[in-house]
Order: structure tokens, then sequence, then C-alpha cells
């Protein structure tokens, strides 16, 4: 029997030094909420609707038109800069929206909106995020971006997660470093073989300063 999806998302074990076979793909963890995209609008992996990204949900639509079908799109919302970007976020979800739009959307996985629904997307993560980074591409260079102002100055408020290939613990951990003395949260180590897949696994895994490594043997 096939498992049901027990979330809306693909959640992240925690790193304990392991690598997959040949390496990983790597992530810097971005410190805000995740927003997902479904059916035309933005949610927290809690189901709850966003406020204040009607900006996101424009560059959002624009984005869907890049692709032969609708799909489900996931990153992390973000507002602010520095060391403070989960409580300024938190600040404009709880009331700060009120004063307006901000925020931007950083974007690492895509999904067909129906094998999210279905739980059965085959396609592995390293063609899922070629494919995110295409149907970017093609956004900016729609007419649609000009009028936007995105190629005159106006910064668009979605973008791509960039990814650094890792071989061994030692580069993880070396990029978390790098990641720490910015004042980020951390890295994401993820198999770029894995499955899209709606559960907790350990085919997505972070690594914090609060998560203690198992000793190398």
């Amino acid at each position: 029997m096939i498992a049901r999806p027990t979330s809306l998302c693909a959640l992240a074990g925690n790193w304990q030094g392991e690598m997959p076979d040949g390496g990983a793909m790597t992530e810097s963890k971005l410190d805000g909420w995740r927003l997902l995209y479904i059916d035309g609008q933005c949610f927290t992996r809690n189901g709850m609707p966003y406020k204040g990204v009607r900006h996101i949900e424009r560059a959002l639509a624009l984005l869907q038109m890049q692709f032969d079908r609708p799909h489900f799109l996931d990153g992390e919302f973000v507002v602010g800069t520095g060391i403070h970007t989960l409580a300024q976020t938190k600040a404009h979800q709880d009331s700060g929206w009120k004063g307006g739009d901000a925020g931007t959307l950083w974007l690492f996985d895509t999904v067909p909106l129906d094998r999210w629904r279905s739980d059965d997307c085959e396609m592995p993560l390293y063609e899922r995020k070629k494919a995110l980074g295409g149907a970017i591409r093609g956004m900016m260079g729609a007419p649609e971006a000009w009028e936007l102002g995105w190629t005159e100055g106006v910064e668009c408020p979605v973008k791509i997660v960039p990814d650094q290939w890792a071989f061994d613990r030692g580069d993880v951990e070396r990029m978390a470093l790098d990641v720490w003395a910015r004042g980020g949260e951390g890295v994401l180590v993820k198999d770029a073989e894995s499955l899209y897949r709606r559960r907790r696994s350990e085919a997505w895994q972070k690594y914090r300063k609060d998560i203690s490594l198992r000793r190398a043997a």
C-alpha cells in the first residue's frame, strides 16, 4: 500500500554527516517562512494563506506561464536582510502586511500540480531544479517583466536558491561555516536524485549550529 502524504510539502531531517553516493546538492538555508504556491495562491506549510504578497503572486502567475501545465512551487518567503529575517518575516505576516506588500520568495523546487496532488512525481531533483531555472529565465525575458520594471532596476520578488555541489562531509561543513559567518541559518544537503514526496525524509537534510554531528568513523 502506498503511504498517503502527511504534509503539504517535502520536509527535511537533520544532517548527521552522511553523504549520498557521488555527493550532494547543497543550498543555503534561508531563515524565513515556507511558501507554497498552489492553484494560484500562496500558502504556509500549514495551509494558511499569505497576505501582503501580491507582488509575489503577480510574479508567480507569470512564472506559471513558462510551464506547459500548472505547477506547484516550493520556496522560502523572506522579509528583510541580515540576521533577523525570521523575526521580520513573522512580524510582516502577523500585522505588518497591513502596511503593504513586502518580501522576496526564494524558490528551490517545483512539481507539476497534478503530480503534487497524487504525490507521485518521478522527476529527480536535479531535473526539477533545471526546469525551475529555465522557467525563471523565461519569466525574466517575457514582455511583462519589462512592464513590471524588472529590466529597469526594479528587483524581481521571485528568485531561485543557488546550489553548490558538495562531495564530502568537509565540503558541507565549510559551506555551513561560510553561511554562519554571513549571519545565515545553515545549509540544506539534498540528494540530487531524490523524488519530491510530501513527507519528512532523509532525501533533504538540514545542518544548523544547533545540530550535533555524529563522529566520523
